[in-house]
């Protein structure tokens, strides 16, 4: 059974340092903290809070991350050199194995949604057997709706 529900409300959220490789720096003394918020059982994918102060760097993506700016803003430079600026409230996705360049003026928070990529084979098997389970018509039941308790 998947674990329960994980709830991390913003005002108990004590993120820790977590800092950049110094070698990926280019400017500035940008520090950053990070708290891991969940993990699926599987351990493919995760969620993260994210915070920097001023400063530019290199950052290289190891798992598929899409992010969603909390607060402040940033400009990501790609390995192509495409520019993006991110604000508050703007979403991005960094697949897996790529570089880029983050330039922070002032302070960037950010959500992170993480997933290690699966192989194109395991994929396509996964695929095939959510579709066979579909078209044989199994689908989850859901559970009763839990009632609440009279006071």
């Amino acid at each position: 059974m998947p674990s329960p529900i994980v709830h991390s409300p913003s005002v108990a959220i004590d993120l820790k340092d977590s800092p950049i490789e110094p070698s990926w720096i280019i400017a500035g003394d940008p520090r950053t903290r990070a708290l891991e918020l969940s993990r699926s059982d599987d351990n493919v994918a995760l969620t993260w809070t994210w915070d920097c102060t001023a400063g530019t760097f290199r950052w290289f993506f190891e798992m598929d991350e899409t992010v969603q700016i909390l607060e402040g803003a940033c400009v990501v430079t790609d390995s192509v050199g495409c520019v993006f600026e991110l604000k508050a409230g703007d979403s991005a996705y960094f697949p897996a194995g790529h570089w880029t360049v983050w330039h922070v003026d002032d302070y960037v928070r950010k959500v992170a949604f993480c997933r290690l990529p699966m192989p194109t084979l395991a994929t396509l098997f996964a695929r095939l057997q959510r579709k066979m389970s579909y078209l044989a018509g199994r689908r989850p039941v859901p559970p009763p709706i839990p009632q609440k308790n009279a006071a």
